[in-house]
């Protein structure tokens, strides 16, 4: 018996569903057919986590075109992919990267993002274009050497966390081991995370108050300052 197929069953019906059960169907999916699932039209929400992730030029870029969120945390994916997924998704407004431990290097370009959050393990952070950036959080870029560079971001309201490892270079102000030259501020920053830094008799390190100080210079509509001490307490 021959069997009719209407030319309905062709229509993404997926994209049809509540953005909960697609989230849901999603997160049971192995990274490679979730990747696929790209092709639902109407995702706002992308959340991946231990894989690999496909190249991002294998999915279409109008089925991103309504993604806002994307979180990947131990997810395997060439920087050159990630740039590109970045870029194919136009009104992206939340980045979560969390041990993404093949990207050494991430520059943001993004007219839409918001809120960029990630573990730090990078070796460079450079923020080239992202006029809407308001909120900026790297974990752990203090107890790394990651350099951080902020092109173009007027909006950035929140930053953290820094330490005296990173070097630090926001238009002509330079912060680096050898040298601190302040001329570009930063008038929207009104939260800021510093980590406290010790030297080996757990004194803290010299310069370090000289360091703050001038960094502070950056900020001169500061609201609040944290200050993260992470010694263990020893009685």
């Amino acid at each position: 018996m021959a069997t009719t197929v209407g030319p309905d069953l062709s229509r993404d019906r997926i994209s049809d569903l509540p953005e909960s059960i697609i989230v849901s169907i999603l997160s049971s999916l192995r990274m490679g057919e979730a990747v696929s699932s790209l092709a639902c039209s109407s995702l706002k929400r992308l959340e991946a986590t231990n894989g690999v992730f496909p190249r991002a030029t294998e999915a279409a870029p109008a089925s991103l075109a309504r993604l806002k969120e994307i979180n990947l945390s131990d997810v395997k994916i060439s920087e050159d992919s990630l740039h590109s997924l970045i870029s194919q998704c136009p009104v992206l407004e939340r980045l979560t990267v969390n041990f993404m431990g093949k990207i050494d290097r991430l520059h943001l370009r993004s007219r839409s993002l918001k809120v960029l959050s990630s573990t730090g393990n990078f070796e460079e952070l450079f923020i080239d274009d992202a006029p809407n950036l308001e909120y900026l959080l790297g974990r752990f870029m203090h107890q790394r050497k990651v350099h951080i560079k902020v092109v173009h971001a007027p909006k950035l309201e929140f930053l953290a966390c820094l330490g005296m490892s990173n070097t630090i270079d926001i238009g002509e102000t330079s912060f680096t081991e050898e040298l601190i030259h302040v001329k570009t501020l930063m008038p929207n920053i009104k939260t800021l995370s510093v980590k406290l830094s010790h030297d080996e008799q757990g004194y803290m390190e010299e310069g370090y108050v000289e360091w703050l100080m001038q960094l502070l210079k950056l900020c001169p509509r500061l609201e609040t300052l944290y200050i993260k001490d992470n010694r263990s307490l020893k009685s």
